[in-house]
């Protein structure tokens, strides 16, 4: 699980972009906790989505609390 949060440790921020890749054989969940998360090319948010087995997905920061998720994300 991953969870995308507006924690202290990992301060992302408007133009930051992380680079996935699940390298496992099952499927991973994205949690947005505090963060407004689409898909991308959908209109409206998810509070989790989930990542495809040996799939990747890019997110894109919006600002510090909205990004865009792109990818084998569903």
């Amino acid at each position: 699980m991953l969870n995308l949060s507006s924690s202290r440790l990992l301060s992302l921020s408007e133009g930051d972009i992380v680079s996935l890749f699940n390298n496992t054989s099952g499927n991973i969940t994205i949690t947005c906790s505090t963060t407004t998360a689409y898909i991308a090319g959908t209109d409206s948010s998810k509070s989790s989505m989930t990542l495809a087995t040996r799939g990747t997905a890019t997110i894109f920061f919006i600002s510090a609390t909205v990004c865009v998720v792109a990818g084998n994300v569903s």
